[in-house]
């Protein structure tokens, strides 16, 4: 199974990552590794925000009432 993601705590990474290539002089080098990173974190952000919201569409689907399933007659 796969790893849980920790929305926040990849939020708050990635809002680092990027007051430091706002705040320093960063290298080429430097600057595309911090990119790659931002893109990677940027991706678990997503990932979780599709996870809940997939929960939370599942939570509210109504349940079928059985009034709505049809007999054929014979």
């Amino acid at each position: 199974m796969a790893e849980k993601i920790d929305f926040e705590a990849s939020l708050k990474e990635l809002e680092k990552l990027v007051t430091k290539m706002s705040d320093e002089g960063l290298t080429l080098e430097e600057s595309l590794q911090a990119y790659e990173q931002g893109i990677q974190l940027t991706n678990q952000c997503r990932a979780a925000l599709e996870e809940a919201k997939e929960r939370i569409e599942k939570l509210q689907q109504p349940d079928m009432p059985d009034e709505e399933v049809e007999d054929d007659p014979f």
